[in-house]
């Protein structure tokens, strides 16, 4: 027979992310705060690694239907809010460099018509998330639940760790460019993620130490990506503004410049950082 402890150990988790995340969604729609935004994004990142956990493991289970087709709203909230705290961090970032008043308050403009854009779509998208909907997408959750097989579970979430972490291997030969430093960083949050679950249903010590290491190495490649969102966002602006005479854009090609240096130095240290933390997992 079965066991169902583990997969109620599992709901339990998922049923606090899911709170969590109504209760994050309806602060976010009242004040936008960096931190609230920063909370809807957490959950729901949480929310999509587990019904991802759930259709690989049942596949053909009839349920899944209505899983499925809460999907796609949760993917327009991850991305729009997602626009909204890029902004918000670029206008802190661009508020600690050495610039005008003036100047500061050219680039915020810009900044914000961005993030005005965004705001409008995320209210949209509340509009359209329907709360009744989401109560029998949580009932469906725990009907599948109550029916995962404790071993079922932990082979999931272990192989599904191991393969993100060869597929960041592969790409550790040498230093990372940009693009797989993205895709590296894309790996360690769904292995952070996945090693959360696998924490609720196997407390070990050796999986929460690995999740404090993972996290770390999270948070350095969190700096390097805020700075490459930095430089798009200067990059965009200066195209804009490309017909203005130099006096008006080079404080911005300056910080640019600055920036580009900055993200290439600091990559040989990701590169060793990265790969200690895929040294001998051991979970």
């Amino acid at each position: 027979m079965k066991s169902k402890s583990g997969g109620d150990l599992l709901f339990n988790f998922y049923r606090e992310r899911a709170d969590a995340f109504i209760v994050n969604l309806y602060k976010a729609s009242l004040d936008l705060s960096i931190d609230e935004i920063h909370n809807v994004r957490v959950e729901v990142k949480k929310i999509r690694s587990f019904f991802r956990t759930l259709r690989t493991i049942h596949l053909s289970s009839p349920d899944l239907k209505v899983i499925d087709g809460s999907r796609e709203i949760f993917k327009d909230i991850f991305s729009v809010t997602g626009i909204i705290r890029e902004t918000q961090l670029n206008l802190i970032e661009m508020s600690k460099m050495q610039i005008s008043n003036a100047d500061f308050n050219r680039y915020q403009k810009f900044i914000r018509e961005t993030e005005n854009n965004a705001v409008k779509d995320f209210k949209m998208l509340m509009k359209k998330f329907e709360i009744n909907r989401f109560a029998e997408v949580n009932r469906e959750v725990k009907r599948i639940c109550e029916n995962l097989d404790y071993t079922d579970i932990k082979k999931y979430y272990l192989d599904f760790i191991f393969t993100e972490i060869k597929r960041i291997r592969k790409m550790t030969g040498s230093v990372p460019d940009n693009e797989q430093l993205h895709k590296i960083r894309k790996y360690l949050k769904s292995i952070h993620t996945a090693s959360e679950y696998l924490m609720i249903i196997n407390r070990k010590i050796k999986i929460k130490r690995f999740i404090k290491r993972v996290k770390k190495t999270e948070v350095l490649l969190g700096q390097w990506h805020d700075r490459i969102v930095f430089i798009s966002f200067l990059n965009r602006y200066l195209d804009l503004h490309k017909n203005e005479s130099g006096t008006k854009t080079a404080v911005f090609t300056n910080i640019l410049d600055s920036l580009n240096s900055s993200v290439e130095f600091s990559k040989p240290e990701l590169y060793s950082e990265i790969r200690d933390v895929i040294r001998n997992v051991k979970i």
